[in-house]
């Protein structure tokens, strides 16, 4: 094949996606490129012997397999996919978590004691029947209370 500029062109013009001047520019072309008319003439017989070819035809059998083989490519590559999308999820997950610990939330001053009580050591533990009055009171107690006592006819 020439290497004019227009021999590029030529699937275009033979496929049809030409606008009308750039056309009768490749027609001109044409009648005066022996080389691209040749080409044009490979490309419009080809077409002519493919349009002319038996369709293949598939059983059923062999349709299903090559079904089957699509989808399995498919789902291997939306595991993999999966695959890749958790690892890093992971990894964000593994150095958030190491960060905060590093971190630690407000720095801490090396002159302030750290106290080694737990924060309910000073809460006095006492029964007195006023605070079982008063903790009963609350929404929250009367519907534990009223759940705890329906149970409690449930059993035998």
């Amino acid at each position: 094949m020439s290497d004019c500029t227009f021999s590029q062109q030529l699937g275009a013009y033979h496929d049809g996606e030409l606008d009308a001047i750039r056309r009768g520019e490749v027609e001109r072309h044409l009648a005066q490129c022996a080389d691209c008319a040749t080409a044009l003439r490979q490309m419009q017989s080809m077409s002519r012997w493919l349009a002319d070819a038996p369709a293949p035809h598939l059983s059923q059998i062999s349709l299903r397999r090559v079904h089957r083989r699509v989808e399995s490519v498919m789902d291997e590559g939306l595991l993999w996919t999966a695959r890749v999308l958790s690892g890093i999820a992971a990894a964000v997950l593994i150095v958030g978590s190491i960060w905060l610990v590093h971190m630690g939330g407000a720095p801490r001053s090396t002159t302030a004691q750290v106290s080694t009580t737990p924060p309910w050591a000073g809460i006095p533990a006492s029964s007195d029947a006023e605070m079982t009055t008063i903790a009963t009171n609350t929404p929250a107690a009367q519907w534990y209370l009223a759940e705890n006592s329906s149970r409690a006819e449930e059993l035998p």
